[in-house]
């Protein structure tokens, strides 16, 4: 039997295998250090802007993971205005507990029986990205008043299952790792810290720093610098919360020094006590720099619910090469009267093929009302559908435009179509089950296409045993406050001058709002208060309906089209135009008559009513006359004779047209009367000759045609009796020896 560190050191190497560069090599971290985008400044620190909190320590509870993923989170929190800095402090207990003991254990939990349970959870959890599957199951991000910290491993946790789900500081909405220097910078300026993994060796330390109590009052001087060119040492996680381009390389020690300046502001979490009040820097140039990762969150009111099926994270990933779009949903019943407000999944779209994208493209649909068929997460009605993307492997977050509501057991779905330029983006779901790793799946829950065509789904649960992880938030709803607003139409059509009323259906029906409306572009389109819109000009605009004090709104895209819309007629080169308004019935012309043609129809399909656009229509006609050639007295013409072909034409040919004979070889002279009626036929050499009849238009355009073979016997016996017959008349005595080798 595997031990829980096994099985995590398992996990670590598949993820790694699966994200080869998503954990960043230390080289191409220092790579880009130096050549960091001109617009970060030389030096930041989000500690001296009051966004980083003071250090913690671990003490020996090998839980330095959960602090810096906490860690990271607290300084979001901070600096986007989520929670202030006295109460930004969250529970490593709480984080390290569930993470390590992940396996629910309430029969009613739809995760009941999955994930793993450790006696040590805080000394086991060496894989980097196994918080995150914590906290995006909604636990793990409670304050560290009501779950506080003991560094003494047979102390701390032990919680009970009623507290598994508690998310009182907030919700994760992103979990992603990051790829180059300026994705770190960045990521620092946006959220405040970057979590980041390295091989900590205490003898490449230059600490320098002395602490001085007086009156209980802790006083630093000196630096404290690491920098570590080797692998060697133990695994350990801090949090990146700054950069100095020109940090001294004299601060490291003499015996590992980097070649240049430049360092990041990281915070451990050994205590205050610990460097300077708890920071330290780390050069650039350090070779053991792995898994920059960075997390954002929301309020814990921006959700009641969370639904779910993966109840540990990911260890399976599959991929069809052959294609470049691939889909994933998960089927979902609400509980209650509920409003859907955002979905969560997780990527891995730098996967094991180096060439691969960074950026996929996402389509998420919603499906309301399915069928009870289990076969088929697409079967119901599409309750909303928008697109986005991701550049980065993580865990992601997406808040609907408009919120869905959903009626007590109303099974729904959410479709996660993924689509990358130049492979097909990896599927995470559960799997490679152990005696330490559990997981269950039941059967129209979780959905899977590799193909190119997303809607050709098998149940992941027949197939692979496991469920995909895809997840749903929602708010309850109390009946007091609407659920949602909508424009019925998504699309409308105007004329310049038109004035008309676009109608919002505020859900559920009876409940009322204020309602404010929006237009894209006032050049084409103005609105008022209550919905009546006034067409000005030509073009494309966006009409929007903002239910007042709530989230929900809808929009309505308004073409406004010219005051009159045209078809052209054409017959024969020659054209008329007719005046339509969107929407009104087409009247056909009269049919078209061109001498000696039928007239077949006209280009393409005319439609019953005007559409929101110009047509255009062409008369086809087909040839109501065919040229046939006589059938001459015979086929067989010997040398010196000569025969008349005549074309005989049914119908009257146009008067532009004219008739042309061909041959297909030189057996015959040819002569053609002025009009092409008659062709005379002379044969000059032995052999077949086809004969072709045909009638073109001016421009040499081919109308009809007819053929005829015809035989000349042109030899050399011919040729003679066609002298002699010349020279004594075809009733002149021929030799009679001659004669009889002719005949």
């Amino acid at each position: 039997m595997k031990t829980i560190k096994e099985v995590i050191i398992t996990l670590t190497v598949a993820v790694v295998l699966l994200n080869q560069t998503c954990v960043g090599s230390a080289s191409a971290i220092s790579d880009t250090a130096t050549n960091a985008a001109d617009s970060f400044p030389k030096y930041y620190s989000s500690a001296e802007l009051g966004y980083i909190t003071p250090a913690k320590n671990q003490g020996k509870s090998n839980s330095c993971w959960a602090f810096s993923s906490l860690g990271v989170l607290s300084a979001y929190a901070i600096k986007n205005g989520l929670l202030p800095y006295n109460n930004a402090d969250f529970s490593e207990a709480h984080l390290a507990w569930y993470t390590g003991n992940s396996r629910s254990y309430d029969e009613s939990d739809p995760l009941y029986g999955d994930g793993i349970s450790s006696e040590k959870p805080y000394e086991d959890m060496v894989e980097f990205f196994m918080p995150t599957f914590t906290l995006a199951k909604g636990s793990g991000l409670t304050f560290e008043k009501d779950y506080p910290f003991n560094p003494s491993n047979d102390k701390m946790g032990h919680y009970e299952e009623s507290e598994r789900y508690n998310h009182s500081a907030g919700w994760l909405s992103e979990a992603i790792l990051l790829n180059t220097t300026s994705d770190i910078k960045n990521a620092i300026v946006t959220n405040g810290a970057v979590q980041i993994g390295i091989y900590y060796n205490p003898n490449k330390l230059n600490n320098t720093v002395k602490h001085i109590t007086q009156n209980n009052e802790i006083i630093s001087e000196g630096s404290c610098a690491y920098y570590n060119n080797s692998s060697d040492g133990f695994g350990h996680a801090v949090i990146i919360v700054g950069w100095d381009d020109e940090y001294p390389k004299e601060n490291f020690k003499n015996d590992c020094r980097p070649k240049e300046n430049g360092a990041w502001l990281c915070k451990n979490s050994w205590g205050t006590l610990w460097g300077e009040d708890g920071l330290f820097w780390i050069s650039y140039e350090n070779s053991d720099l792995v898994n920059p990762m960075t997390f954002a969150c929301v309020s814990s009111d921006s959700y009641d619910n969370i639904y779910q099926y993966d109840g540990f994270g990911f260890n399976r990933c599959i991929t069809a090469k052959q294609f470049n779009t691939s889909a994933v949903g998960n089927v979902f019943t609400s509980n209650q009267a509920e409003v859907l407000e955002a979905i969560g999944f997780y990527t891995y779209q730098q996967s094991i093929y180096p060439q691969c994208s960074t950026v996929v493209d996402i389509e998420i649909g919603i499906y309301k009302n399915l069928n009870d068929d289990y076969t088929n997460p697409t079967s119901g009605t599409l309750a909303a559908t928008f697109n986005t993307s991701v550049e980065y492997s993580g865990y992601h977050t997406f808040k609907i435009p408009n919120p869905i509501p959903l009626n007590k057991g109303e099974k729904y779905s959410v479709i996660i179509t993924m689509k990358s330029a130049e492979n097909t983006p990896v599927i995470l779901l559960e799997g490679n089950e152990t005696d330490i790793l559990k997981y269950h799946a039941n059967i129209g829950e979780s959905f899977i296409s590799l193909s190119s065509k997303p809607s050709d789904f098998f149940d992941s649960a027949k197939k692979y045993g496991g469920n995909v992880c895809v997840k749903a938030f929602t708010k309850d709803y109390d009946g007091s406050s609407i659920m949602g607003i909508e424009i019925p139409s998504k699309e409308c059509f105007f004329h310049v001058g038109d004035i008309e009323y676009l109608e919002a259906v505020i859900k559920p029906m009876g409940k009322k709002a204020d309602l404010q409306w929006e237009s894209s572009n006032t050049d084409i389109v103005v609105v008022d208060s209550n919905g009546i819109i006034r067409c000005i000009g030509e073009g494309d605009a966006f009409l929007t309906v903002s239910a007042c004090g709530t989230p929900y709104s809808s929009s309505c895209r308004v073409k406004v089209l010219p005051e009159f819309l045209k078809i052209e007629w054409i017959t024969d080169n020659k054209s008329t135009i007719d005046q339509y308004k969107y929407g009104d019935k087409i009247r056909m012309p009269a049919i078209p008559n061109k001498n000696g043609y039928k007239f077949i129809g006209w280009s393409a399909e005319v439609p019953e009513t005007m559409p929101p656009y110009d047509l255009k229509f062409k008369a086809n006609f087909i040839p109501d006359f065919k040229p046939s050639i006589q059938t001459p007295s015979t086929t067989t013409i010997k040398y010196g004779d000569t025969i008349i072909l005549h074309a005989d034409i049914s119908g009257a040919i146009p008067n532009d047209a004219k008739i042309v004979w061909e041959a297909s070889n030189s057996n015959f002279d040819m002569t053609v009367s002025a009009n092409g009626q008659t062709c005379q036929i002379t044969p000059k050499a032995s052999g077949t000759t086809v004969f072709t009849v045909k009638i073109v238009e001016s421009d040499g355009t081919f109308i009809s045609s007819d053929t005829q073979e015809m035989t000349a016997k042109a030899g050399f016996f011919t040729k003679i009796i066609a002298f002699f017959k010349k020279l004594f008349g075809s009733n002149k005595i021929i030799p009679y020896a001659l004669k009889n080798m002719i005949e």
